[in-house]
């Protein structure tokens, strides 16, 4: 009942708990549940008609009317300003922003999900109130069939098998193992592309790890999200596809992809390597600077936590390809890849040069992910087996890098002070100065080249004199966490 409580309650209600975690995990299901309604009602649809269909049924207006149609406006919590004191009673109901009540609908799916019915119960709560109408289970699996030892099919029947090997699990329906492998530029249209299958994948892997992050650490909704999206961006994905070395197996007719994928391919290899020869050197000597992380130019990166593989999975060795060797194998691979992966979250942020990942990877790994999941007749836990596999070690709450402007921006939150961002003209052509202001002042000034990436590095340069602004005056003292404690914090984060 406490999750139930939690779910109506908006954080403006200022009561010591609200629903914003729990929206997280309900907004995953209610993705999960939509995707997967739409891969089986519209089998010849293709990823973008699904993709307009699912933002369709998932979108704060339709979710707010399924709580319209469940009078969930009655029950919502209402901060103190919507409570009419002359009358003694809360504002009319009809003050319930649409934004409001598309959140408690979210987050009481969470709630459900958390109280032990699953994704099913986000999905029957959208049946519930005809947000999607009644389909059919699919057919289970058939069992899997034995191998034929010889003939045309051979090699293909050989590929696939080193792809179960990778994956830990063996196809009962091998058709959607080689969909999932297929990319559109495959000319032999006997199979689809994998592009309806990413859709789905891409949506239980949403589930699955918001769902692992959600349950095992109570955290806000902020830093979930935080830790999703560093381990479900593309360069992750793409780089843990390079690590097994599933791009061998990728189906594609394109030059230009086979080397930008060749390319990536190889950046992640020396990164590895470095990383795992910097692994069995120990720590540097004392008065020694530390290494750079990979794929990093001036920051974070290193040392990134391990979520550790899901019970039951098996341990194996990672390597970069069947015949990769060197510090990239057997000992230390696991700390190597910590340190790539959480060296490619911190590149992101514009503290270095990082090779863009080939979204082919990372759109592969997710279509392998919607072809388990249907293969184990659509069994949660057993897909959750191989995810696990494929990408630990997966990011630590405690480690995970995090944008030095998002702690900037929680830090002067917690002070009670603003913080906004002034654009100036700048004396060199292309190019323009950025000014942080906190409560007012300019405490940090930076100018570089117009583009996305030096956006992302200004932004990045500036936060730290504003982080020192915070507390050399003091801004921190009494709040919620101490000077000292947030600085401890802010050299482990950034």
């Amino acid at each position: 009942m406490l999750g139930i409580a939690e779910a109506l309650v908006p954080r403006a209600c200022q009561a010591g708990l609200d629903y914003e975690r729990l929206e997280t995990l309900g907004d995953a299901c209610f993705k999960f549940s939509a995707s997967l309604h739409l891969y089986h009602a519209f089998p010849a649809a293709h990823e973008g008609q699904l993709t307009a269909r699912k933002n369709r049924i998932v979108s704060n207006a339709a979710l707010a009317r399924v709580g319209l149609g469940l009078g969930l406006q009655r029950f919502i919590a209402q901060p103190p300003a919507a409570y009419d004191w002359a009358a003694g009673a809360p504002a009319a109901a009809g003050s319930v922003r649409t934004k409001v009540l598309a959140d408690v609908v979210e987050a009481l799916a969470g709630a459900f999900f958390c109280g032990g019915g699953g994704a099913a119960a986000a999905e029957a709560l959208l049946r519930r109130a005809g947000a999607l109408p009644p389909a059919p289970r699919p057919p289970a699996a058939p069992p899997p069939a034995p191998p034929a030892p010889g003939g045309p099919d051979a090699p293909k029947i050989a590929m696939l098998s080193a792809v179960e090997d990778t994956l830990g699990h063996r196809f009962a329906r091998r058709r959607l193992l080689a969909e999932a492998l297929t990319h559109c530029s495959w000319p032999d249209r006997a199979l689809p592309c994998n592009q309806r299958l990413e859709l789905l994948g891409d949506a239980v892997l949403d589930l699955l790890i918001t769902r692992h992050y959600a349950l095992a650490w109570r955290l806000p909704p902020g830093r979930l999200t935080v830790l999703r999206s560093a381990c479900l961006n593309n360069g992750r994905l793409a780089a843990a596809a390079a690590a097994h070395g599933l791009q061998r197996f990728l189906r594609h007719a394109s030059q230009d992809l086979f080397a930008e994928v060749g390319r990536f391919v190889a950046h992640v290899r020396r990164e590895v390597d470095s990383a795992a020869a910097r692994h069995a050197a120990g720590p540097p000597a004392a008065g020694q600077p530390a290494a750079r992380a990979p794929g990093a130019g001036g920051g974070s990166g290193g040392g990134g936590g391990g979520g550790g593989p899901a019970p039951g999975a098996a341990a194996h060795t990672l390597t970069l390809t069947a015949d990769a060797g060197g510090a990239g194998r057997g000992a230390g691979a696991t700390e190597a890849l910590r340190a790539v992966y959480d060296g490619m979250v911190a590149a992101g942020f514009g503290q270095g040069d990082a090779l863009a990942a080939p979204k082919v990877l990372g759109d592969m790994v997710e279509a392998l992910v919607g072809a388990v999941f249907l293969d184990a007749g659509q069994d949660l836990e057993a897909t959750w087996v191989v995810v696990a596999r494929l990408l630990r070690p997966m990011p630590h709450p405690d480690t995970v890098p995090i944008h030095p402007v998002s702690v900037l921006m929680e830090r002067c939150q917690q002070a009670g002070v603003s913080l906004a961002y002034a654009r100036e003209p700048s004396d060199q052509p292309g190019c323009v100065s950025v000014s942080a202001v906190v409560d007012g002042r300019a405490v940090s000034r930076c100018a570089a080249a117009l583009g996305a990436r030096p956006a992302r590095c200004w932004l990045w340069q500036m936060s730290f004199p504003a982080q020192q602004h915070l507390f050399s005056h003091n801004l921190l003292h009494g709040r919620r966490i101490s000077k000292a404690s947030t600085r401890d914090r802010l050299n482990s984060k950034v």
